[in-house]
Formats: structure tokens, C-alpha cells, sequence
């Protein structure tokens, strides 16, 4: 990873498939005060839960420890290894266990 950011996804979809030599992103960010990145950066951050975990772990590491940081800090970083292992131990229909 190169840097300890969220939004991995998203740069990589603005950048690598979506060129934009006539300047529309920008007009679209002016156009939908903001709202145009915004709202699919947060729609990729749900579903890109290996890059938040490894973000959120390189902040608690860059922080000194779990200690380091805020209370919400610690929630979201909580909030992302539930939703791994949701992700990973959710039953298959038709799969018998």
C-alpha cells in the first residue's frame, strides 16, 4: 500500500477508467457541491473492507498503539474487522456445513 489513506479504490477508478481530458470531474464536483465524490468514496470504503483494515492498521501502528487513538478511531477500526469477518463466515444458500 502506498500510502495509509482510504479511498484507494476510488482513485484507482477516477485515474485507470474513468480519463477525464475535458475537466468534467471537476465539473461535476462543482455542480454536485461536492456531493460527486463524495458519495462514491464512501460506497467503495463499504466494500473494500482489505484496504480499510490495512489502513486502519497502519494509523495504529503509525500511532504507537491502539492507546494512541481516539475513541472513534478505535470503533472504526473495531467496526472494520466485524465487518471482514462478516463478510467471510455468512452461510451459503444450497451449501451444507
Amino acid at each position: 500500500m502506498e500510502t495509509a489513506e482510504y479511498a484507494g479504490m476510488f482513485k484507482w477508478f477516477e485515474e485507470a477508467t474513468f480519463p477525464d481530458p475535458a475537466g468534467a470531474r471537476e465539473t461535476l464536483r462543482r455542480v454536485s457541491l461536492g456531493l460527486y465524490p463524495g458519495a462514491i468514496k464512501a460506497a467503495m470504503a463499504v466494500f473494500d473492507v482489505v484496504e480499510s483494515i490495512a489502513v486502519s492498521r497502519t494509523r495504529v501502528c503509525a500511532a504507537g498503539g491502539i492507546h494512541a487513538l481516539t475513541r472513534i478511531q478505535v470503533g472504526a477500526h473495531a467496526l472494520s474487522h466485524v465487518r471482514a469477518t462478516s463478510y467471510t463466515t455468512v452461510p451459503q444458500p444450497g451449501v451444507d456445513p
